[in-house]
């Protein structure tokens, strides 16, 4: 049954894949998220550039542009990097089920995994390093769950040889994780060391540390291996400025993540006080005479208790895998021919917020799981929670997500394919799995068919959240021939005013003169579009989180000494309020007003002011031709 379950995952991953992967849903950057920011800059390896030398300049760690860089020898497009980003998506599912699946049983994880599928795909955002990131995460915590079992086993005995093998093998995975995005790394290595301290085993507390010293002493050689390997098309010098020493400083600096984390801190602690109230007046409802430590208990046996993975699979396991097969199938089914009818559905108020709620109560399970493993408190219930096999990815899902999207204001944990999102279904869908019936006869023949309703209701529930993106997916029809570098791709009508301006850079700008566009704030992915060279500035990417305010004034230099032939700024009413979520007057924002006030007063002229769809708005892309002298 694992592997029937797993085959039925993958044929649900490859239908959807089938339409997803060639959907070109966005215009320009934030029309509806971000896309293609990885192929474009490894496309600039393949000459004599490497990444962190002048005109490379990026904080994003390597491996995400080394990787398409090296599959793609003769350069990649964009749908290259769209097939990639699926992949790692799809993978970290599929890597997730399987490993749930020996743990927790095939049902649970069956059904878990295949809730999880629409909040993953409902992501408009498709930048290669996020869903790699996530891969090596759920990798990295498998890993140290097998180390902490054979720790488990090996009694006094650890660490031993196979114990360090297995630890270089980790600090490998973690070594990959920081050199494809260091803020998820460094979140996933201390949620690692975090349970490889924490988790009780028979070894002594000092034996455990002198372990997880030597993991890191793995993850700083592995890491020092890998950049030797990269060393054709990365400056390992420039890689410890921009990456290591400043990389935070384009995200607003270490005191503005600070920020972010302890707002981070606030927000699940209101979700905490929130959903633990809830669980409370329900417990205090149902029976009123319970003391508040069986409360806990019942909260545990409910949520946390677990079988036997090895047990054969039941009947009733095979039910409930057939339900949770069958009824996203028929919501593709229905979402396919519902947008046909109507384009842009409407989003389901109530519905986000009830499946958002769900996974707030998952998160509080998960943090609860946590507290007993980090403060070492004796379970009330008959098991140990720190023996809870799904302890270390408790453990290490949860600092990863925290520290994932670090710099931005909220807590996105359901946003960018965290693996926190398979476990919280997990703990949610856990109850609906261990319902009892009473002991007469009707409540007996009844109770499997409500377990499969309300399996059902949960599936229900977490598909609807597909018909926005689908109906985005399905508008996608158009083909633009004369971009190469969106050769396979297929994109909205929408996006027909960046298909004009494209035609009007390109005839403004004459590539055998070598005559240069400037695209303000950049956005490789139409840069790439316009197949015209860029300025020879610091930076890969002269956007508001990925520039440092000190290469302006050297970039403005290089401006004015060689003025490209197109300036194009936009979208004009968006790019500063959404750069100033970072900086105010600095780096991107500071560059373009010198550009707008000093540059193209003096040498150039507006040509056009293309209008074009934005975020379902209008707006305008000012494109200004330099003057003949």
């Amino acid at each position: 049954m694992r592997w029937a379950g797993f085959l039925a995952l993958v044929l649900v991953l490859l239908t959807l894949g089938h339409f997803i992967i060639p959907a070109h849903t966005i215009s320009i950057w934030m029309d509806r998220e971000f896309t293609d920011w990885i192929s474009p800059i490894a496309n600039r390896l393949h000459g004599q550039s490497r990444l962190y030398d002048t005109g490379l300049h990026s904080p994003m760690p390597p491996l995400p542009f080394v990787l398409l860089r090296l599959l793609h020898p003769n350069g990649a497009i964009w749908l290259d990097e769209s097939l990639l980003h699926f992949v790692f998506q799809a993978a970290t599912l599929l890597l997730l089920y399987h490993v749930f699946s020996k743990l927790i049983g095939v049902a649970l994880a069956f059904a878990s995994t295949m809730a999880a599928i629409p909040v993953f795909l409902c992501l408009p955002k498709s930048i290669l390093y996020d869903p790699m990131a996530q891969f090596l995460v759920v990798a990295s915590a498998a890993t140290c769950a097998q180390l902490l079992r054979i720790n488990l086993a090996a009694g006094k005995n650890f660490p031993n040889r196979s114990h360090y093998l297995l630890a270089a093998l980790l600090g490998t995975l973690l070594a990959l994780t920081l050199l494809t995005k260091q803020n998820t790394g460094i979140g996933a290595t201390m949620g690692v060391c975090g349970a490889l301290v924490f988790i009780p085993a028979q070894t002594s507390f000092v034996r455990r540390l002198f372990f997880v010293s030597s993991l890191l002493l793995f993850v700083f050689l592995a890491t020092c291996v890998i950049l030797l390997a990269l060393n054709q098309f990365i400056s390992f010098s420039g890689l410890i400025h921009d990456v290591v020493l400043t990389g935070s400083e384009p995200k607003g600096g270490p005191f503005h993540l600070l920020h972010n984390f302890v707002h981070y801190g606030r927000q699940i602690a209101v979700t905490t006080l929130k959903i633990g109230a809830f669980l409370m007046v329900i417990s205090w409802v149902s029976n009123r005479q319970m003391p508040l430590r069986k409360r806990f208990s019942l909260f545990e046996t409910i949520f946390l208790s677990w079988e036997n993975a090895a047990d054969p699979v039941t009947k009733r396991d095979r039910q409930l895998i057939i339900t949770a097969l069958i009824i996203p199938v028929a919501t593709c089914l229905c979402l396919y021919f519902l947008t046909r009818i109507q384009a842009n559905p409407p989003p389901s108020d109530w519905l986000i917020w009830l499946v958002r709620a769900g996974l707030d109560l998952g998160l509080v399970i998960i943090l609860y799981l946590g507290s007993v493993v980090l403060f070492q408190r004796r379970s009330p219930a008959a098991h140990d929670l720190t023996r809870h096999p799904l302890t270390p990815f408790a453990m290490v899902f949860l600092p990863a997500a925290l520290f994932h999207c670090l710099s931005v204001g909220g807590f996105r944990w359901t946003y960018d394919n965290n693996p926190l999102i398979v476990l919280a279904f997990v703990f949610v869908l856990r109850p609906l799995f261990t319902l009892q019936g009473a002991k007469n006869s009707l409540d007996q023949k009844w109770m499997p068919v409500a377990k499969l309703a309300l399996v059902g209701v949960a599936l229900v529930g977490a598909w609807l959240l597909l018909p926005v993106q689908m109906a985005s997916v399905l508008r996608c029809t158009e083909s633009w021939p004369e971009v190469k570098h969106l050769a396979g791709a297929r994109l909205r009508p929408e996006a027909g005013g960046m298909r004009e301006l494209i035609q009007s850079v390109r005839s403004l700008a004459n590539p055998t003169n070598n005559e240069t566009v400037l695209l303000l704030p950049n956005d490789p992915n139409v840069e790439a579009w316009f197949d015209r060279q860029r300025p020879n500035l610091s930076s890969a990417i002269i956007f508001t989180d990925q520039y440092w305010d000190r290469y302006v004034s050297q970039d403005f230099a290089e401006l004015e000494a060689h003025p490209p032939a197109v300036i194009v700024i936009g979208p004009r009413n968006l790019w500063r309020p959404f750069a100033r979520q970072w900086h105010i007057n600095q780096g991107a924002e500071r560059l373009i007003d010198l550009v707008n006030n000093r540059l193209i007063p003096a040498s150039y002229q507006l040509q056009a002011a293309h209008p074009i769809s934005f975020a379902d708005t209008t707006e305008f892309m000012d494109v200004y031709v330099r003057r003949k002298p």
